[in-house]
């Protein structure tokens, strides 16, 4: 089975974090607007950097993205087929045309989350996609971010950032003065820290390519 995609709506913005979510992030202060574009361009580059590990198939041409865009995959089945899985997942409304026949709703079952199309028949009963050409026109991620995904992309972007707080810390303690004593743990080894940490991945991995939650 070949497919092919188009990305026929961009998405409007692939930030996964507001103006005053990226100032939150970075230390400042919410009134404080002297760095949003710098931050606005930190923003970016972790918004790619996100989708770039969480897999996402894309045209080769526009820059893939977690929000909310329009595609058209083109199948060209040579052999029944079932269920029909798209390159993309978290679906919206969703569109299908078969051998130049526009299917209705009840022509076929959604799986929004896995990305999953289930032909059915006119008795509702599950069935296969024919050997046929099928092109589906739908949207595929997010219009609001979730919590998770905002969370992650927050992390990311204070260590780029320069904020206070070290986002590979997984704990620290404190001692009173007189016996100070600091003792901290780390996610990772900074000096082997990646862009995604451990804690990280594991928030980002429902939303990797391929995977079903």
């Amino acid at each position: 089975m070949d497919s092919l995609i188009a990305i026929t709506a961009p998405a409007t913005s692939r930030a996964l974090l507001t103006a005053a979510e990226l100032r939150a992030a970075a230390g400042v202060a919410a009134t404080d607007t002297t760095r949003d574009t710098e931050l606005a361009a930190i923003g970016l580059t972790v918004a790619d950097i996100i989708s770039d590990w969480c897999g996402l198939a894309g045209d080769g041409i526009t820059p893939v993205t977690l929000r909310q865009e329009t595609l058209t995959e083109t199948f060209r089945l040579t052999c029944r087929k079932k269920p029909l899985i798209l390159s993309r997942r978290f679906l919206g409304t969703v569109s299908i045309v078969e051998d130049d026949v526009a299917l209705v709703a009840a022509d076929f079952l959604i799986n929004a989350g896995a990305g999953l199309l289930t032909r059915l028949t006119s008795d509702d009963v599950a069935t296969s996609w024919p050997a046929a050409k099928i092109v589906v026109t739908y949207q595929a991620g997010f219009a609001a971010v979730p919590t998770p995904l905002a969370d992650v992309a927050a992390e990311m972007v204070g260590r780029r950032a320069g904020a206070e707080r070290d986002p590979l810390m997984k704990s620290e303690r404190k001692e009173v003065p007189g016996v100070y004593t600091v003792d901290r743990s780390y996610w990772v080894d900074a000096a082997e820290a990646t862009d995604i940490t451990p804690d990280m991945a594991e928030k980002l991995s429902r939303y990797r390519s391929g995977v079903v939650w």
